[in-house]
């Protein structure tokens, strides 16, 4: 792509050392244009802010080396034009400009090679593409220095922070319940402020703090909490806040990654409603179903789930890749459960009784009664096709099926991710 065609973009590049947008250029020619024809003005801003920041399904097609060329650019467009980064609607962007516009001069100079000029590519690959603040370069030369320093030092090595208060099982769960029967109100609330709970789950930057402090203290008429401040700094995650948040009012956090699930539950709430919502049901306990979601604080949906369900409903907090990964696995358990169903009753009709009663009858009952239906190839058939047909669509790499010597009933198990999951049993004379 010939950088000409974008002479704004190139020209900023070439000032600052950094490379050209090529990536971004060819994947998303639309987006540079814009980038191009507003480059320079307020409405750059917003387009450059909209596209790193914001929430739009656009985003969800940048690849990472297009995500960085967009940081890039709009680290650029604010150190260039600093008086048109402060935003009406963020109270400390001007601060945000501020230090962008250092940490800028910082990489500029760095990207000059020993004759003064720039160097073959920008020093990105180094960069945290979390938005960061530090102080200007116009408030004093040792905060500069001081920003150069805290840049070029080696990362401290993690502490060790204790885990999050969690829900590792419906066990636990089922415990607390018990205990909420008894008159504790659980799990009780952490009275502590945010700061004091994120310095005791995590390990947060004295330096960062410091600063997130300043910021707060300029905009103490607006009431600009504390948290949400170091979100938007990028010292901190948005689950992380929800889990303090969480600690302070009493909500329950889970750990999916060790729940069971279990299919009668998970049979309370269609598919594609759980998929559409982000909402998984864990566990239906005294007339309550736990239902996990990202954000319980700004989940509407909770009247919804209680009509729906006919119960009552607690919301409980897990993280976005568990749930997304829960939800993964949410067809493949209901359909692991529903294809047991079915094959209990052929295995029925083909034994001509109950698999209970099966299991209760003698050696010899059994093998009469598969004997006679033995006759019945279609039987036999529709028997395997379903177990053959359910394991390949659960994904199982193996099938198992397991006799032994004097037992009458034999039974199904399937391998999936490495490990052995009960599917049914039969006659072992089949």
């Amino acid at each position: 792509m010939d950088a000409k065609a974008y002479p704004k973009l190139s020209h900023a590049c070439q000032e600052a050392g950094a490379p050209f947008p090529q990536r971004l250029i060819e994947s998303h020619p639309r987006i540079a244009e814009r980038i191009e024809a507003t480059w320079g003005t307020r409405e750059g801003t917003t387009e450059l802010t909209n596209l790193v920041f914001s929430d739009r399904p656009n985003r969800a097609g940048f690849s990472f080396d297009v995500m960085r060329e967009l940081f890039m650019l709009k680290e650029l467009h604010e150190a260039t034009y600093p008086h048109l980064s402060i935003s009406p609607d963020d109270p400390f962007s001007s601060t945000v400009a501020e230090v962008t516009r250092a940490d800028i001069e910082r990489r500029r100079e760095g990207s000059k090679g020993p004759g003064g000029s720039p160097a073959d590519r920008w020093p990105i690959q180094a960069m945290d593409l979390s938005p960061k603040v530090s102080l200007s370069a116009a408030q004093s030369s040792t905060a500069v220095k001081a920003i150069a320093e805290k840049v070029s030092e080696k990362p401290e090595p993690p502490a060790v922070s204790p885990p999050w208060p969690m829900i590792a099982s419906l066990n636990e769960l089922r415990t607390l319940v018990e205990r909420r029967k008894k008159g504790e109100r659980l799990p009780q609330r952490d009275k502590r402020r945010i700061l004091e709970i994120l310095r005791h789950y995590m390990m947060l930057r004295e330096e960062d703090i410091e600063i997130a402090l300043k910021i707060q203290k300029q905009l103490s008429k607006k009431g600009m909490p504390i948290g949400k401040i170091l979100l938007s700094m990028g010292f901190v995650k948005p689950e992380t806040i929800v889990r303090v948040l969480c600690l302070q009012y009493g909500v329950l956090m889970v750990d999916l990654k060790r729940f069971q699930s279990v299919p009668e539950v998970m049979q309370k709430v269609p598919i594609d409603v759980a998929r559409k919502h982000r909402a998984v049901p864990i566990a239906f306990l005294g007339g309550t179903l736990f239902l996990a979601v990202e954000n319980p604080f700004e989940f509407a949906e909770r009247e919804y789930f209680a009509f729906l369900t006919k119960a009552k409903i607690e919301l409980v907090m897990a993280t976005a890749a568990q749930i997304s990964q829960w939800l993964a696995d949410y067809g493949v358990v209901r359909s692991m459960h529903q294809g047991t169903q079915e094959f209990d009753a052929l295995a029925q009709r083909a034994l001509g009784k109950s698999m209970e009663n099966v299991e209760e009858a003698s050696k010899e009952e059994v093998e009469e009664a598969a004997s006679d239906d033995s006759q019945n190839d279609a039987s036999i058939v529709s028997l395997v096709n379903k177990f053959i047909n359910d394991a390949a669509e659960v994904g199982a790499s193996d099938i198992h099926l397991e006799c032994f010597p004097m037992e009458p009933l034999a039974r199904i198990r399937f391998r999936r991710d490495g490990r052995l999951e009960d599917y049914s049993q039969y006659s072992a004379s089949y």
